[in-house]
């Protein structure tokens, strides 16, 4: 009697903990499911987030790629057309021939006579006293260096295209020093000739003659003026 009552409870025992094993594995699936589908829409959302990416970097590499290719056409464009203009090999043109035959003829008296001419220019020119002016200011920044010690600012003028700028030096170092640095630091960006001369007093003083930027004009007139002089001699 009591064995059968302990093989009833044995079995009843055995029914619950099934059961009970049944209903957590059935709550583990359940849970376990939308897991599992949140961590494919995670991996879903970041390969397709991937692949944007991926596209817009392509994007932006052809768009490198497509403007380098359009600057290599213009600068290829720019060395056909400079190597166009230039004669060919073992040829010299009719202009520089003559710019050189005209060179060989007033080199003799280009030291002499070019400031004279250059003035004579500059005063045929209307006064540019905006130019003068930021002229004057940048020349009086840059002797104000202790580099420049023993050279003073003087006087500026400016016409239209040519302008003159005149310092003075206490000594010949002081000069040179100028010479070296001041042609570097100066605001003549253009053609420029100066002229050193010596004082009643010992000082040295310099006057500078440049044009504005890379402008020609002012001294290819002081050349055909020139020529012109040596000519009628």
């Amino acid at each position: 009697m009591k064995t059968r009552r302990m093989i009833k409870i044995s079995s009843a025992s055995l029914f619950i903990i099934g059961l009970i094993f049944l209903i957590i594995s059935k709550f583990s699936d359940r849970n376990r499911e939308p897991i599992e589908s949140r961590q494919d829409g995670e991996r879903h959302s970041i390969a397709k987030q991937g692949k944007k990416e991926i596209r817009s970097n392509i994007e932006k590499q052809s768009l490198k790629i497509s403007k380098l290719n359009s600057l290599i056409k213009e600068l290829k464009s720019s060395h056909d057309s400079y190597e166009g203009s230039l004669p060919p090999v073992g040829q010299v043109s009719e202009e520089h021939l003559k710019a050189k035959e005209r060179m060989k003829k007033i080199q003799p008296y280009y030291w002499q006579k070019a400031p004279e001419i250059l003035e004579e220019i500059l005063s045929e020119q209307e006064e540019d006293t905006t130019w003068s002016k930021r002229v004057e200011t940048n020349v009086k920044g840059m002797l104000s260096d202790e580099l420049f010690h023993g050279t003073d600012y003087v006087t500026t003028h400016c016409g239209t295209k040519l302008c003159k700028v005149v310092v003075r030096h206490v000594n010949e170092e002081a000069f040179k020093t100028f010479q070296a640095e001041g042609s570097e630091r100066g605001p003549w960006d253009g053609n420029l000739h100066g002229q050193k001369s010596l004082l009643p007093n010992g000082e040295l003083r310099t006057s500078m003659y440049f044009s504005q930027s890379n402008d020609e004009a002012p001294f290819e007139e002081m050349r055909v003026r020139m020529l012109k002089y040596v000519e009628q001699l």
